[in-house]
């Protein structure tokens, strides 16, 4: 009887959980759902910047700038900030931005590194400190997004409208990339999208900042100790009393596959970011906790039940792994489903709603992902260290990063005595 009342009691949290869960995923499609694009209320386009911090960048990074060009923006610039004069960016971006005859493309250097922040930070500081006046929005992405068309236009025109001074959208990755790491990661990424959303949680890879932002004093001190600069202009955009925004419906696709290992190191990193700097990482962390603790204990009972001989409360706890995996795959296939319905695909991106056999496969990555993010959860509560794009930090006491070891990343195919980067502009 007692086993019998654990497992009941057990499923009942479970169920608590799956609740919410579903309340949680139900608010973002209503928002997803009633958001629209407002470009037609935009009369005069400000001028913008699009900000890339790049390290080691290869060939997809000029297929990044051309989507940027074709994203149908009336009045912006480019600018790649590289780390140093030797990194493979520079090579690749220059001839590029000299056949561009509409939009200014700018090559930097990095050349103040904080020894308290991302090398991605530092570049950001930089490059926003130093905009020109006539900017009034800088837009942060990474080297490898993918703009599709109207991108920054919906960006822009939701901070417009909104009088905000940070919009932010999100990522979504494809389930048909090979291998099971590409799998584990759009089951996490499935699972994050919504959280960030509600805790308005922006996200780096597609952040538009206004200037009245970046022109307060406290910017590039704030920047110059933060480890991911999409929280730390959160925070201040939320101490000036402006709007911080979650644009649902600017979601950029992914389609690259990842190996396991890489998607655990990627999700740790992640999970670290939100140890670092969200107030609410007490939370999410107890609530990854109890959710997978009541999942193991269940599966766990469900064994012990058997070898007891007693099939109800067995069956009992066996049924709760069943239904958070139908709960979660249910849930992955509405929203998949519910986006793709309503954002932009752009061009030469395999990602499309999901067939048979990638449902299969989804149910077959399931226990995988559960691992990995459990592992990977408890690697990010207990991390001293860090390492992101061959960079080490270490996390110190009071929560902040400190650069531990740094070296450029040099081009193979550019010497030593290739001419500086400069600024490159078609005007």
């Amino acid at each position: 009887m007692t086993l019998l009342l654990v497992s009941i009691l057990l499923s009942f949290l479970l169920v608590a959980i799956l609740i919410a869960q579903c309340y949680s995923a139900r608010c973002f499609l209503a928002d997803f759902q009633r958001v629209r694009r407002e470009h037609a209320a935009v009369t005069s386009w400000p001028r913008a910047a699009v900000v890339m911090a790049v390290r080691g960048g290869t060939e997809a990074v000029r297929d990044s700038l051309q989507r940027f060009t074709d994203a149908g923006y009336p009045n912006f610039e480019i600018h790649v900030v590289a780390d140093s004069l030797a990194d493979s960016t520079i090579p690749i971006i220059e001839p590029w931005a000299a056949s561009r005859c509409s939009v200014q493309c700018h090559s930097h250097v990095l050349a103040e590194i904080s020894p308290h922040a991302s090398l991605k930070c530092s570049a950001v500081r930089q490059c926003l400190l130093a905009l020109d006046e006539t900017v009034e929005v800088a837009v942060v992405v990474d080297a490898d997004s993918r703009a599709y068309p109207g991108w920054l236009c919906d960006l822009v025109s939701t901070m417009l409208a909104k009088k905000a001074g940070l919009v932010s959208g999100n990522r979504w990755y494809a389930p048909q990339a090979s291998g099971w790491g590409s799998l584990v990661r759009y089951i996490y990424n499935a699972h994050a999208v919504v959280p960030m959303h509600l805790a308005t949680m922006p996200w780096g890879g597609s952040l538009a900042i206004h200037r009245r932002v970046f022109a307060m004093k406290q910017f590039g001190e704030i920047l110059w100790h933060a480890p991911t600069e999409d929280a730390a202009v959160r925070d201040l955009v939320r101490v000036s009393g402006q709007a911080c925004l979650m644009h649902p419906r600017v979601m950029l696709m992914n389609d690259d596959s990842i190996s396991i290992v890489d998607c655990f190191r990627f999700i740790r990193r992640q999970l670290l970011w939100t140890r670092l700097y969200h107030p609410g990482w007490a939370i999410a962390l107890s609530a990854i906790l109890v959710t997978y603790g009541v999942l193991v204990a269940q599966s766990l009972g469900a064994v012990y039940a058997v070898w007891q001989g007693d099939v109800v409360a067995a069956a009992c706890c066996a049924g709760g792994p069943v239904l958070a995996s139908s709960v979660s795959l249910g849930l992955m296939l509405v929203m998949h489903r519910t986006i793709l319905s309503g954002v932009i695909i752009p061009e030469n991106t395999q990602i499309s709603t999901l067939t048979l056999r990638d449902t299969a496969r989804l149910v077959a990555a399931l226990p995988i992902a559960l691992a990995t993010i459990a592992l990977a959860t408890c690697g990010a509560a207990y991390a001293r260290s860090v390492e992101w794009s061959g960079i080490r930090y270490a996390i110190t006491k009071t929560g902040r990063l400190k650069l531990l070891s740094y070296e450029p990343l040099r081009a193979a195919t550019v010497s030593k005595q290739n001419h500086p980067a400069r600024s490159t502009a078609r005007r």
